[in-house]
């Protein structure tokens, strides 16, 4: 580094013209020779030593460094400080740059005749915060390399395709650090949990918190960040996909793939308003759900019923606590755009009290009223279980509604 960054010196002393350095995936000995660190030190030092220092500053117009991860820190401080720099946890200006925007994606999708909604269920989800507005807006990203292999093969699919991937995140979200596998959980369960993704050192090796995981699968693109509420979550239907495959095999998460993959039976129940056997399935989900996280809160069991009905995220957009202008439902599934066969789900959960508690609380909050703009059937379902009880019996009411204007 010292030698290249004479010899540029020099060579701008004779032309008196400074040089354009540019960088594409600087982050590579990270990512692919993550464990080797004395390669890594070597190659920060030369950076350092290429980049700072008056020299530098001297004969280098302009230095661009392109890749997934932050530049790596050392013991709190990066080691190319002098560097603006933009990260998908924060791409502040450069936000409409570090993929497709929304707008782009729906001209492709007239373009190629594609249907937006299936695009946006499989790839959207990357939101940022737009602090340099005060319209409370957030501007949407979609991956470039998603979407332009679902324009090119007719298909909306995982691309994901790596095996390497499965296997490096199926090692992130089994780290045994207290409450990881917690977050995950909930993430799967299409829920958001805070994190300080500032932690991060960027080695993909010395973890040293749960934050610091959670951190490096945002950079990664396992994970979205919202900076506004400082909470990451799953962002669509393809990395659910890639988390899926991540936890088969897993372990530690065995418990909760028995919930997912009964989760296609419990909804040919619900359909169905077979009460009695969704109230069933139901106490399965929980208990193999929550072998990890409490059992006895109904935020363990918004969790659970969350998971066990994990197929409907097929059909469903999931809403939590959606308002209703009197107080709150648990849980709401709302059929996706182009989904006409299905009814929308309302979920009341109650702990310690009864079903017909959960259900009648449906009714007294007309639930169905705040569903303005839709027509169509409307299940309300009404779950309780009694947290003292030794068998701990779940129970459901079920009843139909007809919403025609």
């Amino acid at each position: 580094g010292y030698e290249l960054n004479s010899v540029l010196k020099n060579i701008f002393k004779i032309k008196k013209k400074q040089f354009i350095i540019l960088i594409d995936e600087w982050d590579a000995l990270f990512r692919l020779d993550k464990d080797n660190v004395t390669l890594q030190e070597k190659y920060i030092s030369f950076l350092r030593s290429l980049f700072k220092g008056s020299n530098a500053e001297e004969f280098v117009a302009l230095a661009y460094i392109t890749g997934i991860l932050p530049i790596k820190k050392y013991g709190g401080e990066s080691a190319l400080n002098n560097f603006k720099e933009y990260t998908v946890a924060e791409p502040l200006l450069m936000t409409e740059y570090i993929g497709f925007t929304e707008d782009e994606v729906k001209k492709l999708c007239d373009e190629y005749d594609m249907d937006f909604s299936e695009m946006h269920d499989w790839y959207d989800g990357y939101k940022f915060y737009n602090f340099n507005k005060n319209d409370n807006s957030y501007t949407h990203i979609y991956s470039p390399n998603s979407v332009c292999n679902a324009i090119d093969n007719r298909r909306y699919k995982d691309y994901w395709v790596s095996t390497e991937t499965y296997e490096s995140l199926k090692l992130y979200i089994s780290l045994n650090f207290e409450g990881l596998k917690d977050d995950i959980i909930t993430m799967l369960a299409c829920g958001k949990v805070k994190a300080d993704v500032g932690l991060f050192t960027n080695d993909l090796v010395s973890f040293g918190s749960k934050d610091e995981v959670l951190a490096c699968l945002v950079h990664l693109g396992y994970l979205a960040y919202d900076a506004k509420t400082e909470e990451v979550f799953i962002p669509n239907k393809e990395v659910r996909t890639v988390f899926e495959r991540a936890i088969k095999t897993s372990k530690e998460f065995s418990p909760v793939m028995k919930a997912l993959t009964a989760s296609e039976q419990l909804m040919k129940y619900t359909l169905e308003k077979n009460a009695d056997k969704v109230a069933e399935a139901v106490a399965t989900a929980h208990a193999n759900a929550t072998s990890i996280k409490k059992y006895n809160d109904e935020n363990s069991l918004s969790c659970a019923i969350t998971l066990a009905y994990y197929v409907a995220m097929n059909d469903y957009e999931l809403i939590r606590e959606m308002p209703s202008g009197v107080g709150f439902a648990d849980i709401v599934f709302l059929p996706r755009s182009g989904v006409v066969d299905k009814p929308v789900l309302v979920v009341e959960l109650k702990c310690d009290k009864t079903a017909t508690t959960a259900f009648n609380q449906i009714k007294d909050r007309k639930y169905g009223d705040h569903l303005k703009d839709y027509t169509g059937k409307i299940l309300l379902i009404g779950i309780n279980y009694d947290k003292d009880d030794k068998n701990k019996i779940h129970t459901c009411v079920i009843e139909e509604l007809e919403k025609t204007e």
